[in-house]
């Protein structure tokens, strides 16, 4: 039953991640809320409390959004992403890459994902999820 709790963090992170880049490419800033998003995730649900974050800067790469999953009980993983604004230096056009990082067992705090100047990555105790 776990795993069914889990699945709903991994898809409304994934979806908060979509929604921060498309918010980024028409208005070139990561949305501060979810409301903003405008992609229907609940601040709240019997599993989980989403939130996002994000850092503001004229350096290209330290532009980043930051969503968060807390689980509501220890039995159940954290789950955090980042999609991060990349600059390519052969071309100088800008891309946006992104994580979703799983917390290595149950019951363990969320520990936020690192920017680089390449791409976003997850910390010690965390495992990228394929997308």
């Amino acid at each position: 039953m776990q795993k069914g709790k889990q699945s709903e963090a991994k898809a409304y992170i994934s979806t908060l991640n979509k929604g921060q880049k498309a918010y980024f490419t028409t208005k070139n800033i990561y949305a501060s809320s979810i409301d903003l998003l405008g992609v229907g995730i609940p601040l709240s649900t019997e599993n989980y409390t989403y939130a996002v974050s994000i850092n503001s800067s004229s350096n290209i790469s330290d532009n980043y959004a930051i969503a968060t999953a807390t689980p509501s009980n220890q039995t159940l993983r954290a789950y955090t992403s980042m999609v991060q604004t990349i600059q390519v230096p052969s071309t100088m056009d800008v891309s946006q890459m992104d994580v979703i990082c799983e917390m290595d067992s149950p019951g363990t705090a969320l520990v936020l994902p690192q920017n680089t100047a390449t791409n976003p990555t997850c910390p010690a105790g965390a495992q990228p999820l394929s997308q």
